[in-house]
């Protein structure tokens, strides 16, 4: 482009587009994730382990979100 260009200038240009074309973007997140393949699923099954701690949506939450 011969300029530089800030984070700011760029993340605007990346929300505005994506603002104009949501329908786009929430496909594009579809095609590419959901559903889960077989061996996708097989993949995340196989490295579940057990913790021996009991877990609850509170947890979770406080986890998450603090």
């Amino acid at each position: 482009m011969g300029r530089t260009v800030t984070q700011q200038e760029l993340l605007t240009r990346l929300i505005d587009e994506a603002y104009e074309s949501r329908s786009e973007v929430i496909d594009s997140f579809r095609e590419s994730s959901v559903p889960l393949s077989e061996d996708e699923k097989e993949t995340m099954r196989r490295d579940r382990f057990r913790s021996g701690v009991e877990t609850d949506e509170s947890d979770i939450d406080d986890v998450l979100y603090g």
